[in-house]
């Protein structure tokens, strides 16, 4: 039978010797840090509207399931309402852009993206999507008003990778590109021409939460 010696299994065999076993494999069971997109979607309203914007589109992800999808939907409408903002103002769309906003002939147009626990490879593909949807969205605004194409992320450590290396100054200036950063503290954005507040390959920025989730890496 089976037996043990400091942590490492063996097994009696009918000739009388011992085999070493193959040690069982490690699994993890790290507790899971999920935002959903609808938790930076809010976030990212409520900071625009407090910087004097007009929400005037959403476009919150319709989720499969349709309870769900309605829980959604009346968590926004709530933080319109808490926020002064009439949510029958606002037009809801399946489409486009998660969030458009205007003031003084400027127009937001914001992707949001949530994060799971997935592999870094699937992260990265996640923040693909975002970026190339955020693109997408760099389309003619009315004629005399400025463009402000933003993309709106949790603070996830591989997310701050992909901004650190693959969102560069240049790429930002040359679309006018924002990024709005979400953490456990508020919004913090990026203007174009600014240096990206995402740390650098030897000191990285972590978030104390992911941290504590061995995460932060």
């Amino acid at each position: 039978m089976p037996l043990s010696a400091g942590g490492i299994g063996v097994a009696l065999l009918r000739n009388g010797t011992v085999s070493r076993l193959k040690p069982a494999k490690e699994t993890s069971h790290l507790p899971e840090r999920i935002v959903r997109e609808i938790e930076v979607l809010i976030p990212a309203i409520l900071h625009l509207i407090r910087d004097g914007w007009t929400i005037t589109t959403l476009s919150p992800v319709p989720h499969r399931d349709a309870g769900l999808r309605c829980q959604d939907r009346q968590r926004v409408e709530a933080a319109l309402r808490e926020a002064g903002v009439d949510p029958g103002a606002i037009t809801f769309v399946r489409q486009g852009p998660d969030i458009v906003a205007e003031r003084d002939q400027t127009v937001w147009r914001v992707e949001c993206k949530g994060a799971g626990n997935g592999k870094r490879s699937t992260q990265r593909n996640n923040f693909d999507r975002a970026l190339g949807s955020t693109v997408s969205c760099f389309k003619p605004p009315p004629e005399g008003w400025t463009l402000r194409p933003a993309l709106a992320v949790p603070d996830h450590p591989d997310y701050l990778t992909n901004l650190r290396e693959r969102v560069s100054k240049l790429l930002r200036t040359t679309l006018n590109l924002w990024v709005l950063l979400v953490t456990e503290h508020g919004i913090e954005m990026t203007r174009p021409a600014d240096e990206g507040q995402w740390g650098s390959p030897g000191r990285q920025r972590r978030a104390p939460y992911w941290k504590a989730l061995g995460l932060d890496r």
